[in-house]
């Protein structure tokens, strides 16, 4: 996984302000489209209500970008354990600190299968994206068939408030479409951020 590394272009199509209150904007090829949203997870971050928002590769459905708020913080514990996590240097997360923080990454543990009872994480690294530190976590769904970028961001400071942005595309598809979910990920602009004392912005 790859953090801070910008191009200097990436498409011209879909542009404007950001799902979550953090983003500035980010910036979507013209691969992309908007799926359909479910108005049952469709909200405002700012009400606490949950948030569904899709996009699709318009040439490949099964290609997907998904933005969700679960729509409640999570517990003070889980919270400041997330919090300790990107307030360090870029790193590998332990097996501990993936404990840790279960409640954050609820759904991926989720998917654990009785034939494959370790949970579905290929890698786990906190580090800095374009100046903010993030959580990103390669993994897939067995049942599915499905491999997955996700990115976990702080949205409030404290840890609770998680937003999430998940890359997806069934596994014989992905190595070959990651490079979509890269060049959106890199086109975050951040609304305002003070990275926290000890985190590496190289």
């Amino acid at each position: 996984m790859n953090f801070d590394k910008q191009t200097s272009h990436y498409g011209s199509g879909h542009q404007g302000e950001g799902i979550f209150p953090e983003m500035e904007f980010m910036r979507l090829s013209e691969d992309w489209k908007e799926g359909s949203r479910d108005p049952g997870q469709w909200g405002g971050a700012a009400a606490d209500q949950p948030i569904f928002r899709q996009y699709l590769v318009h040439w490949a459905p099964q290609i997907r970008l998904e933005f969700w708020y679960r729509g409640k913080p999570i517990s003070g514990s889980s919270g400041q354990s997330f919090k300790e996590i990107l307030s360090k240097k870029q790193h590998l997360l332990s097996e501990e600190e993936l404990r840790e923080i279960g409640e954050v990454i609820w759904h991926i543990l989720s998917c654990q299968t009785q034939g494959h009872p370790e949970p579905p994480i290929d890698a786990a690294q906190a580090g800095p994206l374009r100046g903010r530190m993030v959580l990103l976590v390669r993994w897939q769904n067995r049942r599915e068939k499905r491999k997955f970028l996700s990115m976990y961001i702080d949205g409030e400071g404290d840890g609770r408030k998680v937003h999430e942005i998940h890359f997806s595309a069934p596994i014989d598809a992905y190595a070959n479409n990651i490079s979509l979910a890269q060049g959106a990920f890199r086109s975050i602009q951040w609304s305002s951020f003070s990275p926290p004392p000890g985190s590496s912005m190289d």
